[in-house]
């Protein structure tokens, strides 16, 4: 076991059709549904993490540098619905914003703004799951700026509006989700 446990959660690189496949996963848990399907889920899940992680782990980061990235991960995920600037950032990891930037990208593969759009995206997904119904609030709830930018940010990360994830969760059935994860680990877009 590595003594910074954190790093190795971000060296997987989970992005939101993860998160929605957690969500599904759990709701098909809720559900009751077959339990020999969640376990193969959750084996198939696992293996594609772990080869995710073998990709990434070649890449060695200081403790510091990685102590200050995740400061401001816990920050942004923390405090979803506000929009913390750059320099408030930079305050909090005891850097520079430029150097936060570089830093923060070259550990998460992703820019601030990326990764808190994903943050509020999968609070999004997770209250969707739940049932969520007025997707003008939760848009609002999440820092968007109307209903339509919400609805644009989930068809460019999901390829779907938030009113057909919520219906696809609440169809969602862990039989069906084996097999729709197990097609598309084999054939990445």
């Amino acid at each position: 076991m590595r003594s910074d446990a954190g790093q190795s959660c971000r060296a997987f690189g989970h992005d939101l059709r993860f998160q929605k496949t957690h969500v599904e996963l759990l709701l098909g848990l809720l559900r009751g549904d077959d339990a020999e399907d969640a376990e193969e889920v959750l084996a198939d899940t696992l293996g594609y993490l772990a080869q995710s992680y073998e990709a990434g782990a070649s890449m060695a980061q200081d403790i510091k540098v990685m102590r200050q990235v995740a400061r401001v991960e816990e920050a942004i995920i923390g405090r979803t619905e506000e929009n913390l600037g750059v320099n408030e950032l930079a305050k909090l990891a005891g850097c520079s914003p430029f150097h936060l930037c570089r830093i923060f990208r070259a550990c998460t593969g992703q820019s601030l703004r990326q990764f808190r759009l994903q943050q509020r995206l999968g609070t999004a997904v997770g209250r969707l799951g739940e049932g969520e119904k007025n997707l003008a609030a939760l848009a609002c709830d999440m820092g968007s700026n109307s209903h339509s930018h919400m609805t644009d940010a989930f068809r460019v990360a999901l390829g779907m509006t938030p009113s057909e994830v919520r219906d696809e969760l609440r169809r969602s059935d862990l039989h069906v989700l084996k097999y729709r994860l197990r097609d598309a680990w084999r054939n990445p877009q």
